[in-house]
């Protein structure tokens, strides 16, 4: 096994296509996270998506057969700042042994958590998630107070400077809905 030394800054992040990707493949996934918020009309920014995946036999092998059509590398941490790719193809054994994998794309990096603070399984997840009609088909996005409770239970630094923007714009929709 190889690494390749990469710069994060240096991946394109091309979300449209990553949707168009996602939608087009039919897998059981929940965009969630920070692409999930703007998917909701959050002004924040991202430089990747997030999803959470069903972990059926059947819906990983889909899901593994997606990451290769999209050429999907490993993302590691190689410290101090530094970054890499495992120079081998998507392996099943990453979703044994993981509970996230990055990964870097020929559509930039593409975080597939398996469990995700907040919602304890797929289903929970997928339970108030959204379809969104997207290319030729239709992606899931978890609902913004799902994606609200997940960066609260996240508890880190930078989803602290989302929650109070997150938490606005759920009440905007709110009055907006009348609900």
């Amino acid at each position: 096994m190889s690494i390749v030394p990469i710069g994060l800054s240096t991946i394109p992040f091309e979300p449209t296509r990553m949707l168009a990707a996602l939608a087009t493949a039919r897998l059981e996934v929940v965009v969630i996270g920070g692409m999930g918020a703007i998917l909701h009309g959050d002004d924040g920014g991202t430089s990747d998506m997030d999803v959470t995946a069903s972990t059926t036999a059947s819906d990983l092998a889909k899901l593994i057969e997606f990451l290769r059509s999209i050429d999907a590398k490993l993302l590691v941490d190689l410290g101090n700042g530094q970054h890499g790719y495992v120079d081998e193809p998507v392996d099943e054994g990453w979703f044994v042994s993981l509970a996230s994998v990055r990964t870097v794309t020929r559509h930039g990096v593409l975080d597939v958590i398996l469990r995700p603070d907040g919602q304890p399984t797929y289903r929970d997840w997928r339970t108030n998630a959204m379809a969104m009609p997207f290319a030729d088909g239709t992606v899931k996005v978890a609902s913004l107070d799902d994606i609200i409770a997940s960066k609260a239970a996240a508890n880190r630094p930078k989803d602290h400077e989302d929650l109070g923007r997150l938490r606005r714009l759920a009440a905007l929709i709110r009055r907006r809905q009348g609900t």
